[in-house]
């Protein structure tokens, strides 16, 4: 009635009279019967709110943390979109005891509020369950030849999600929101479905505590997990050099880059494939925190490089952050990434990886953590998602009997000479310090000195004024870590 609510331009308050039943998923669970009244208390809100054609459509039940409900509205309601999803309706969709809903648009005037589940009705999407077995209950290996595609985990609407590795991929998740867990299924993936001979995995993990577990087997690069920078900025060398090699074998052998028909030919003739390349970096801030300038650019360009050659070369690159921004997956990176996965994470962070700075972009603060995710592949709308689970033990426990299944197997892709430095942090000692030369030089002192490098001292030899050099650095070359 016109005397149950108040309405002010800033808020909706509620008086005790308000004709909406007390529920709660707590106490009453999430049967069909409970979920019905919940679905039509929240058009009820609506219509309260001003938004009267607002009508209560469905629910689903099939998702393992959160409800969707799915509403409908007319289309003077519908251009309010903005007002559906304020601040204001989520704090007044708290009356009905709903915490931290999210509320998404659909198509013809369809939107939906996702309600999360009391955390005692929480269910766990099994990776074993997602995996590809045959008749005999074995895992079926992947053909080298084929795209790698990977069952993630569940989305909203009970589909298996699929991640297609063809293309390099980002996203970013705070500490208990699933990220490391969710590298570490990746990379289990890849173990069992692919032999030695196939792939090589570059795992870089600078903190030693997502990674280390898979350490000296024989599908890793150098039959190791990549712990400091100097390893991890060579294999990125490498990766980047084998892309250049590959070109030039694809187009030889008339593949117009296509990696996956080259590797169909080579193994119907009985030959060996080109190995597939993947790469994944834990956290990319670890690999740039206090490094020096000239290697985190080189660490940008060639991620960025790799992210834009490698595709058709079968050399897979997978970059997560702990807090995403410019400064950690660069734009550029983030650009030639058509699958994101965002979980958990600050507002800036979603941001940036969902590259929506409106307030749409912060989908991923208010997610519930443990492998809550938005994901998104080339382009479409983010899709509510949850990640595949496997229990610590039992992953310890495979990979143990993988190490013992493949003893005395050599990594196929091995250390290689690329004939360049590596970076080692020198101490900043006074030796190391650029030389000031004095402006009362001459060049012969100069030269005498070994103070000035080639070009200047001719420079200073051919001129015909007295020369006044800057601060000139010394001949001798200094690397960076």
């Amino acid at each position: 009635s016109p005397t149950a609510i108040q309405r002010s331009s800033n808020e909706v308050e509620f008086s005790e009279d308000l004709d909406i039943p007390e529920i709660s998923l707590e106490r009453d669970g999430c049967g069909d019967q409970t979920l019905y009244m919940i679905g039509h208390s929240i058009a009820k809100v609506y219509r309260i709110a001003g938004f009267t054609s607002i009508q209560y459509v469905s629910h689903g039940t099939s998702h393992l943390r959160v409800i969707p409900f799915k509403m409908k509205a007319n289309l003077t309601d519908y251009m309010k979109f903005s007002e559906l999803c304020s601040d204001k309706m989520v704090r007044a969709l708290e009356f009905l005891g709903i915490q931290n809903p999210v509320i998404r648009s659909g198509l013809h005037g369809h939107f939906e509020v996702q309600v999360p589940k009391p955390k005692k009705f929480w269910t766990n999407c099994e990776f074993k369950d997602l995996l590809v077995y045959n008749e005999k209950r074995k895992i079926v290996l992947a053909d080298p030849s084929e795209i790698p595609i990977y069952n993630i985990g569940l989305h909203l609407d009970g589909r298996v999600a699929q991640l297609s590795w063809e293309q390099p991929f980002a996203f970013a998740g705070m500490p208990r929101s699933g990220k490391s867990t969710f590298l570490q299924l990746l990379a289990l993936v890849n173990l069992l479905r692919y032999k030695p001979a196939w792939v090589c995995m570059g795992l870089i993990d600078l903190r030693k505590k997502t990674m280390s577990l898979f350490d000296n087997l024989p599908h890793l690069w150098n039959g190791q997990v990549i712990t400091n920078v100097d390893d991890a900025i060579h294999f990125l060398r490498q990766a980047l050099k084998e892309c250049s090699r590959r070109d030039d074998i694809l187009t030889n052998a008339g593949c117009l880059n296509n990696i996956w028909r080259y590797n169909a030919t080579m193994l119907s003739k009985g030959l060996p494939p080109l190995p597939i390349w993947q790469i994944l970096i834990d956290e990319i801030n670890t690999l740039k925190d206090g490094q020096r300038l000239p290697v985190i650019q080189e660490i940008d360009e060639l991620l960025e490089q790799i992210s834009r050659l490698a595709s058709s070369n079968g050399i897979l690159i997978g970059v997560g952050a702990h807090t995403a921004s410019q400064k950690s997956i660069t734009t550029d990176y983030r650009n030639n990434c058509p699958s994101r996965l965002i979980l958990h994470s600050t507002r800036s962070s979603s941001r940036h990886i969902m590259d929506d700075q409106s307030k749409s972009g912060e989908i991923g603060f208010n997610l519930l953590g443990r492998g809550d995710s938005w994901f998104t592949y080339f382009g479409q709308d983010p899709v509510r998602t949850q990640l595949s689970y496997l229990d610590e033990e039992v992953m310890i426990s495979t990979v143990e009997r993988l190490r013992k299944e493949y003893a005395g197997v050599n990594p196929t892709v091995m250390r290689e000479d690329l004939g360049d430095s590596e970076y080692v942090e020198e101490p900043k000692t006074s030796a190391n310090l650029p030389k000031v030369v004095p402006v009362s030089a001459t060049p012969a002192k100069i030269a005498a000195s070994g103070q000035l490098e080639v070009d200047n001292l001719l420079r200073a030899v051919n001129s015909t004024t007295e020369f006044k050099p800057s601060v000139l650095s010394s001949t001798r070359s200094v690397s960076y870590s």
